[in-house]
């Protein structure tokens, strides 16, 4: 279950961030917004007006996460509350962007998020791996080639 609560938690920052993965350097969350909503204008094909109104979502969401991470790192909250709090925060926002979508757009819209998922979920898996350190494999036959 908290796998599951932390999978969907981290989903928001995973979307938010496919656009500069490789980029570590922080970006304000009107930049975020940006960027998620030009790649969503890309792949959904949005009009003008769903362009802005949705912007307008991610850069709330965005603004939230932010105060959220603040929270966790001032230890205001616990993980457990952000994993929640993010839950929430992407429910919220996933409701909102899908009521401005055309019946057209939903299912881009649902294959995004997925893809947002495995990249979430590799990325996971990589970094268990490295964290895992050195001795992962040993004694594997895999390992040792």
């Amino acid at each position: 279950m908290k796998s599951k609560i932390l999978l969907f938690s981290l989903i928001f920052t995973a979307f938010t961030s496919l656009i500069f993965a490789q980029e570590r350097t922080p970006k304000t969350p009107e930049e975020r917004a940006e960027i998620i909503t030009g790649k969503m204008e890309e792949k959904l094909g949005l009009s003008a007006d769903q362009k802005t109104q949705i912007y307008q979502i991610n850069l709330e969401s965005a603004q939230k996460t932010d105060e959220l991470r603040s929270q966790v790192k001032n230890q205001e909250i616990g993980r457990e509350e952000f994993m929640a709090e993010m839950k929430t925060l992407e429910q919220d926002r996933d409701a909102k962007i899908e009521a401005l979508l055309t019946e057209a757009q939903k299912p881009k819209y649902e294959e995004m998020k997925e893809n947002a998922r495995q990249r979430l979920k590799e990325r996971s898996q990589n970094f268990r791996r490295k964290r895992g350190g050195e001795n992962e494999g040993e004694g594997d036959i895999d390992g040792d080639l």
